[in-house]
């Protein structure tokens, strides 16, 4: 493991969570981190922020059995690009880490619009991109037949079989 991975996966340690290194030539990112309690992932992010770490973006990617809400992280001191991801809660739901991240209050709205993702004690969860008439519009959501699994979509080619 890396030594930039090896500090992270000990820092993160303190959480319910998956840890695989990639390959970042072929992922574009160095780690991939399943944190397997969507509450988890506002200890999560300060935990990143006090390891010098940015927030890239915010998305989601609508699976069975729940939307997964994707985190990219980096750094500017050494080339280290992480994805963090969990799991939306029953209420579709996951906590803001939007007062942790400033840069990720519009990425959190714009998910919100296109997933229907709510954050959380999201201090402005008004619509970003669409229009607030198509406020439960939610485009990139799936029809239940083409749906794929969170293991389809996010799993490893290295995993044991």
């Amino acid at each position: 493991m890396t030594p930039e991975n090896e500090n992270l996966h000990q820092a993160l340690s303190c959480l319910d969570i998956d840890f695989h290194e990639t390959d970042y030539a072929a992922k574009g990112f160095h780690a991939d981190i399943q944190v397997k309690n969507s509450a988890d992932i506002r200890e999560a992010a300060g935990i990143l922020y006090e390891q010098d770490y940015f927030v890239g973006f915010v998305t989601a990617c609508h699976t069975q059995p729940a939307t997964q809400v994707l985190y990219q992280f980096a750094r500017f001191d050494v080339n280290h690009r992480i994805m963090i991801r969990c799991g939306a809660n029953e209420n579709n739901s996951v906590p803001t880490i939007s007062d942790i991240f400033h840069g990720a209050d519009w990425h959190e709205r714009e998910t919100r619009d296109f997933f229907g993702i709510t954050f959380d004690g999201h201090p402005n969860m008004a619509a970003f991109i669409l229009d607030e008439s198509d406020r439960d519009l939610a485009p990139l959501i799936k029809t239940e037949k083409k749906l794929k699994s969170v293991d389809d979509i996010f799993g490893r080619e290295d995993a044991d079989a």
